[in-house]
């Protein structure tokens, strides 16, 4: 008995060093695709990462739910990732909002918006265990593939004013995020800003594009001004655009 009980453990043990094993291999293999633009091959390489990420977390659930049940007979959802009780310094929690994102940003450079906008969902649902400030950081990318979505040939003009919409809800939330953790403005503070009134942009609400154009333009003169650098192209493609709007609203 004893001795086929540590057999179990040495071979539990074993697959998830293959494990671990596999997943750094296709997760390499995946940044090595993207970084050579072999786009189908990376996508590929994300999906196997994924796919081995979720099956640890879901071990692990599985192995969880079947402590709290030695203690609790309530019912308990079959691997709900919206009711997730992972710890917040979890690593394979961390390891799923990773991957799900890294997945989501190759479809993003691949031209698969929907595909991208699904996993950078699924990545936030993972990151709401864990680090918040990943979290607000996840929400902007999401907000620029929703108002990258926003404007494909195929989107009706209710689906545009949707994904507008949502483009804007969650470069909010990442602001809130922001705000709570660092009351200092940083270069995602800038990203959202930036997003949220292209979103305006689209719409051709240019008062409201400019106040947040000229937000990020506020932060980006703030980080100029605190890392001694040259202000560089995002400043003055900032000013141009800008300009541009100050016009927009006149007419």
């Amino acid at each position: 008995g004893n001795d086929n009980d540590d057999d179990d453990d040495d071979d539990e043990e074993e697959y998830d060093n293959v494990d671990d094993l596999l997943t750094d291999t296709y997760a390499e293999l995946c940044q090595v695709r993207a970084d050579e633009k072999e786009y189908p091959q990376a996508i590929a390489a994300g999906q196997e990462d994924v796919r081995l990420i979720k099956e640890r977390y879901h071990r692990q659930q599985d192995q969880q739910q079947q402590q709290e049940q030695s203690s609790s007979s309530s019912p308990e959802s079959d691997h709900d990732i919206a009711t997730m009780t992972a710890s917040p310094t979890d690593p394979t929690t961390t390891a799923c909002a990773q991957a799900c994102e890294f997945l989501a940003t190759i479809y993003r450079e691949a031209g698969h918006l929907s595909q991208s906008v699904t996993l950078y969902r699924e990545a936030l649902l993972f990151w709401n265990c864990t680090d918040r400030v990943e979290c607000a950081v996840t929400h902007n990318s999401l907000g620029f593939v929703l108002e990258q979505l926003a404007t494909t040939s195929t989107t009706t003009f209710e689906e545009k004013n949707r994904h507008l919409e949502e483009a804007r809800t969650s470069c909010r939330e990442a602001l809130r995020i922001l705000n709570q953790h660092d009351p200092i403005p940083t270069h995602h503070h800038e990203k959202a800003h930036y997003c949220i009134g292209s979103t305006f942009a689209k719409q051709e609400a240019w008062n409201e594009c400019l106040d947040h154009w000229e937000k990020a333009l506020q932060v980006s003169r703030a980080l100029v001004q605190r890392r001694q650098v040259d202000p560089g192209q995002v400043i003055d493609t900032l000013l141009q655009l800008i300009e541009a709007c100050q016009n927009k609203a006149k007419q």
